[in-house]
This record gives structure tokens, sequence and C-alpha cells, in this order.
């Protein structure tokens, strides 16, 4: 890593981002149990698409005001479509822009 850092000429800041960055994942990586994207692996894409499809509709139904305002089939539908996106400390997930 340190070759990389003084070969791209970075600054102290973005190497401390990068560092902290890649020590959290490293945490991460330690702290979970279970590699659920592992067992994903091994199986067929149609049962992948399945299981994540079941895996979101049950995280949709426990949010209230989908759960009163949509039927079961769109929110079926609506799981089919979620992506799964691991963020990061600094990683920004909507970011307002306050104009004048």
């Amino acid at each position: 890593m340190s070759k990389f850092i003084s070969k791209n000429k970075l600054s102290r800041e973005v190497e401390k981002d990068m560092r902290g960055y890649l020590e959290y994942l490293l945490q991460e990586d330690h702290n979970r149990k279970e590699d659920e994207k592992g067992y994903l692996e091994v199986m067929p894409e149609t049962l992948q698409k399945r299981i994540l499809a079941d895996k979101y509709y049950h995280l949709l139904q426990k949010i209230q005001p989908l759960q009163k305002s949509f039927r079961e089939d769109l929110l079926r539908e609506l799981a089919i479509q979620f992506e799964e996106k691991i963020l990061g400390p600094g990683d920004e997930i909507v970011k307002f822009y306050n104009k004048r």
C-alpha cells in the first residue's frame, strides 16, 4: 500500500482516509461470523435471485409506511429490484445541496 501511495503521490489526508477505510474493511471482515455472499456464490443464479428477493421482501415488510401503502405483490416486485451496497465510514447515502 505504501508503494501505491508514494507512486500516486497521494496527500496525507487521502492516505489517512485510505488506510482508515482498509482497516474498517478488515475489521468488518473479521467481525462477520457467516459470509453470506460466500453461500450465495455457490448457488445457481436463479436460486440466488430468489433468496435475495425473499430477503429484501422481508426487509420491506418491516417498513410500516410501505407495508400500509403497498400490496404484497408490489413489495415483492420492489424486492427483486434491490441491490445491496455496503457503505463505509465517510460514504454519503444522500447529499443535500443548499441553494441560495
